[in-house]
């Protein structure tokens, strides 16, 4: 068992999802929820800037945690940035070497809960590569599982994401 913000978890797997739901739901928004959001979001930012510059150091410095997860479509979890960095080399490592700009990626959340040192967001995200028409974005879902590390920084500790059909 472990204790998060007060509620027993039986299971460190299956139930995070719904542990951090009723978490959600059950407390009222506070000031510091009000803090952490917008710190979730200035990370959402820093994740937005990198991928426009096709800088995957930043994304491993300052957006994913060490010992996160990495749970592309199709593909086995990865484990540790070690396994995932090379997801997004192969994606946006040909672009820097080119010297083109990125993506533009933009997150609309849906879905926020935010409970110690823990959160989640659920949410639609849009990316759209520099040479492509206007009318071509890609979209997708994803569920993001943040965590505070010791210096007080929030990471994301888990990333799943798939691209909606359509």
């Amino acid at each position: 068992m472990l204790r998060i913000g007060g509620w027993t978890r039986l299971s460190s797997t299956p139930f995070l999802p719904i542990t951090l739901g009723v978490l959600g739901a059950c407390a009222p928004a506070s000031p510091e929820d009000s803090a952490v959001s917008a710190r979730l979001d200035s990370v959402y930012a820093v994740f937005t800037r990198a991928y426009a510059d096709a800088d995957v150091d930043l994304l491993m410095d300052s957006v994913y945690a060490r010992d996160g997860y990495y749970l592309p479509p199709n593909e086995p979890i990865l484990e540790g940035q070690d396994e995932f960095r090379t997801q997004f080399e192969s994606f946006l490592g040909p672009i820097a070497e080119r010297g083109e700009p990125g993506p533009a990626i933009s997150f609309d959340i849906r879905d926020r809960a935010i409970s110690g040192d823990l959160a989640y967001d659920i949410g639609i995200y849009t990316i759209r590569r520099p040479d492509a028409s206007a009318d071509a974005p890609g979209s997708g879902k994803f569920i993001v599982i943040w965590k505070r590390d010791s210096t007080g920084a929030w990471r994301i500790h888990a990333d799943g994401y798939s691209a909606l059909g359509g």
